[in-house]
């Protein structure tokens, strides 16, 4: 760690910041996979007519799993014989929880897509 003087108090920066070190320069298959990688980003947003539909329906897969069902089913997994009969029963509840409103919510953005795509104009709940 490299140790400074600013305004008299004395600050460390730990080496593994990089701080204080130029650059190294990017190697040429590393911007060409970057701009490879950009250009495919960008046809594939241009080629999808409605990208919220398809946020949509990526959010309801995923947000139920990611904040409901993989932390109480871990939980539930890991800790298994330190916990209490409440703890377990809470997780088990979480995980059907976060089950019936995953499955809702991908119901709602599948009807919505469909209703993008054949054109209709009426918006449901």
């Amino acid at each position: 760690a490299d140790s400074s003087e600013l305004g008299g108090t004395s600050v460390v920066v730990p080496a593994a910041t990089g701080l204080g070190v130029a650059p190294k320069a990017m190697p040429l298959k590393r911007k060409l996979f970057r701009c490879g990688l950009v250009t495919a980003i960008l046809f594939v947003s241009l080629s999808i007519p409605n990208l919220g539909v398809l946020i949509d329906l990526i959010g309801a897969v995923s947000g139920s799993l990611l904040a409901i069902i993989i932390p109480s089913t871990i939980d539930l997994k890991c800790r298994r014989p330190a916990e209490t009969p409440l703890v377990r029963n809470a997780n088990k509840s979480f995980i059907v929880i976060g089950v019936v409103f995953g499955v809702w919510g991908t119901a709602l953005a599948v009807d919505r897509a469909i209703a993008e795509f054949s054109g209709e104009q009426k918006r449901r709940c």
